[in-house]
């Protein structure tokens, strides 16, 4: 049967509601009237909302009712579509078999089913989706879903409901429900203090940190030797490969960006030329990416800015020293006398004179020889740390200089604004521990020691933004590190495998697993493009988490409020233990008699009390 436009079905009803003289319909009344039975019978929208909206006798809604699905859970739906809101109640009491039906529909239904429920104002949508049956089911709604819901509970004032909905659901959805609750309807028992805590959270912003959480332990990538930058929030790696293609000598450079969550890479640049390209560095500025590069066959550093466009920056003003860092502006590095900035958006650098740095390398080098430096920033708070020849320079982005501390160090590091980490430039490496400087307003820093190179010095500092590279050094050797016991279990392995990033929290690493160096006479470039491997990034605790957070709140256990304290502790980003330390709270609220019987020693036993054997037997 062709289904009816909404036209169509117009004029059909126009047509059945004709009635003669005596009240009785005639001969093309009937046949209207039997047509438009048949469509609602076969699920037509159009013919279903038309006679929905139409007032029929008692006769007519028996013809419905015979024309009807036999099933009972079917026709709690069908009964709804038509606007027959008694006889549907006399059917399904309490909602369970139209929270059936629509759990069985299509989209198209379930939309046309809300829109009938929130149009005659029936809270009877509340019972399809939490009725005593189907509070398994709450976590497979949309979040459009739940918000239609629980606007329609609280507008009805059910707030029972809508209280025990908060507590079933995964926790941004949780969050969101909990925040349409009036102050005063909290509730007076031991859930109104967690739901307190979902309603002062953000829906928004936990649904933003849980699409960026990977859903995987390791992703692997193409082959070829790369550099790293992790965009600002975390979500895409941009990663800049040299690749040597079977038919060429000639390397090709690609410049791609990888979401995190699903591992999905977009190209964004592609170069391939005769004049093999010497990538420096690669950085990830969330809305733009940069790149500094030199042709070995020209001297000096040159910028091209990759994505939204691709654009060369010229190459202007004193030599570049140190690679690409944020600013609060775009992008900086160190440059001979001073620093040099590349502004979003800006096709020309900005060059800020520093005399002190060009002091400091004409007293250390008097200016024969070009010399490398590290580069740290703190862009939210518009400061530098640059460690050069025998000092260590805190700046601001305007050139200032803040502190001078005269140190020789290899890199520096912020730990926060007025807090600084040094490695010092010690004879034998692997005895380095840092130390860490306090820096004062007036008067000289503050020093302490931090802890040697390892593993355990991270877990110290998560939660840290640390700088990429004061990461890279501090877990230890770029070989060696990853044969330590402590690294996660996912890096520890057998063949040859490189760290060549962490990300700012400690909670990624990028790895390349080597298949064997490449010789140099092949390419003369970047003497890291040596090791070609398959490019690895490793979240060890991530999808736990987001596994953790998108789980209902309905199917939790006890246990799992241990796992989720035990795993907020090896989390370091700081909105991901906010949102554990939240699921932690509603887990103790929700169980707090059965953590605390689970949480003590266990009782010894006594000399008469039976006990297994390792093959379950007495």
């Amino acid at each position: 049967m062709a289904r009816l436009t909404e036209d169509g079905a117009a004029r059909l009803l126009r047509r059945a509601v004709r009635r003669r003289a005596d009240g009785s319909r005639g001969a093309r009344a009937r046949r209207a009237w039997r047509r438009l039975v048949r469509a609602c019978a076969a699920g037509d929208a159009a013919a279903q909302e038309a006679v929905r909206t139409t007032e029929l006798t008692d006769p007519e809604v028996l013809e419905l009712l015979a024309a009807g699905p036999a099933d009972s859970t079917d026709r709690a739906a069908w009964l709804t579509l038509l606007g027959q809101r008694t006889q549907r109640q006399a059917l399904d009491p309490d909602g369970t078999l139209l929270g059936l039906a629509y759990w069985a529909a299509t989209l198209e239904t379930r939309g046309r089913l809300r829109a009938v429920l929130a149009a005659e104002g029936d809270g009877e949508a509340v019972r399809a989706v939490v009725g005593a049956e189907q509070r398994d089911r709450v976590a497979a709604m949309s979040y459009d879903e739940l918000d239609l819901l629980g606007r329609r509970l609280a507008e009805h004032g059910r707030y029972d409901e809508l209280r025990r909905l908060a507590l079933d659901l995964p926790m941004a959805k949780a969050v969101a429900a909990a925040r349409l609750l009036p102050a005063g309807e909290l509730g007076e028992d031991s859930a109104s203090t967690c739901l307190a805590a979902l309603a002062a959270c953000s829906p928004q912003g936990l649904r933003a940190v849980l699409e960026r959480l990977p859903r995987r332990t390791v992703l692997s990538h193409r082959r070829g030797s790369a550099q790293v930058s992790f965009s600002p929030d975390q979500a895409e790696l941009a990663i800049s490969t040299t690749q040597l293609p079977p038919e060429t000598v000639i390397p090709r450079v690609l410049t791609e960006t990888v979401r995190l969550v699903t591992g999905e890479s977009t190209l964004r640049h592609r170069q391939q030329g005769r004049t093999p390209v010497h990538v420096h560095s690669i950085l990830h500025l969330g809305d733009e990416i940069l790149r500094m590069e030199s042709p070995l066959a020209y001297p000096g550093n040159a910028m091209s800015r990759l994505h939204p466009r691709d654009e060369s920056i010229p190459v202007q003003g004193p030599e570049t020293l140190s690679e690409l860092r944020r600013a609060s502006t775009g992008a900086v590095a160190v440059t001979v006398s001073g620093l040099g900035f590349v502004d979003r958006h800006a096709v020309r650098r900005r060059h800020v004179a520093v005399p002190r740095i060009t002091e400091v390398i004409d007293a250390y080098a008097e200016g024969e020889q070009r010399m490398e430096c590290h580069l740290a920033t703190l862009p939210e708070h518009g400061l530098l740390a640059v460690t050069v020849a025998d000092h260590v320079l805190v700046l601001d982005e305007s050139g200032t200089v803040l502190h001078d501390e005269h140190q020789a160090g290899y890199m520096s590091a912020f730990l926060a604004p007025d807090r600084l980490a040094i490695i010092p430039d010690v004879p034998h490496p692997q005895e380095q521990r840092y130390e860490i400087l306090t820096l004062a307003g007036s008067g000289r820093a503050r020093r302490e020691k931090g802890s040697p190179r390892s593993w355990a010095a991270l877990d110290e500092l998560r939660g840290i933004a640390l700088d990429d590279e004061f990461a890279h050094w501090i877990v230890g050797p770029t070989y060696e590190a990853l044969r330590d016991e402590a690294a996660p279990e996912s890096l520890r392995n057998g063949d040859r495998r490189m760290l060549l990033a962490i990300s700012p929290y400690g909670d990624m690493f990028v790895t390349s697993r080597l298949e064997g160096p490449l010789p140099l006479s092949r390419y003369e470039g970047d003497r890291r493009a040596r090791c070609w491997g398959t490019l690895e990034l490793h979240s060890p605790y991530l999808p736990t988490a987001r596994e953790a957070l998108e789980q209902p709140l309905l199917r939790a256990t006890p246990r799992q409020w241990h796992h989720v304290r035990e795993l907020r502790t090896k989390v370091g980003d700081p909105a991901v233990r906010r949102a554990l330390a939240l699921l932690e709270h509603t887990l103790a609220d929700r169980f707090g008699a059965d953590i605390a019987l689970g949480d003590g020693p266990a009782v010894a036993a006594g000399p008469h009390d039976l006990a297994l054997d390792p093959d379950r037997t007495e």
